[in-house]
């Protein structure tokens, strides 16, 4: 078994997650760091076959303070609990149909992808799948 420091709240197999969930954390006022990024968690159980390049001890997410691992506990649960609640409102969603705005075929996909982007199965373009866009896109041309 991996000897995990106290002040671990979260490992992943992603440098790029592992980031995200420590300037979460910062952002919250839990000072936060990602471990072992340069050498992506060591060499223990890592081939020349691993999925993702990262040992299997994985990239750790440390707070700085002890006294703040119970907060940032409950704040990746809560993240991560909102993120399912999501992901099961996309999955239930039935198929939605996209018009590729180069070709003009109209194609079904699954309500999974609502709010992504998908290619299009004639022309390959990139086509966007209608959902719920939290960001608020500027419309019209650059400004200079």
């Amino acid at each position: 078994m991996t000897y995990r420091d106290p002040k671990c709240v979260y490992v992943c197999d992603s440098p790029g997650n592992a980031d995200v969930v420590a300037n979460t954390l910062e952002h919250a006022g839990i000072r936060a760091r990602v471990m072992d990024r340069a050498t992506l968690g060591g060499l223990l159980g890592l081939t020349v076959w691993s999925r993702t390049g990262v040992s299997a001890r994985g990239i750790e997410v440390w707070v700085l303070d002890e006294k703040d691992v119970p907060a940032a506990l409950k704040l990746i649960e809560a993240a991560q609990e909102e993120l399912r609640r999501k992901q099961q409102a996309k999955e239930s969603l039935g198929p939605i149909d996209v018009t590729c705005e180069e070709c003009g075929t109209t194609t079904s996909f699954p309500g999974k992808f609502a709010g992504g982007v998908q290619d299009c199965p004639k022309c390959f373009a990139y086509v966007d799948i209608p959902g719920d866009d939290e960001f608020d896109w500027p419309t019209g041309g650059a400004s200079g």
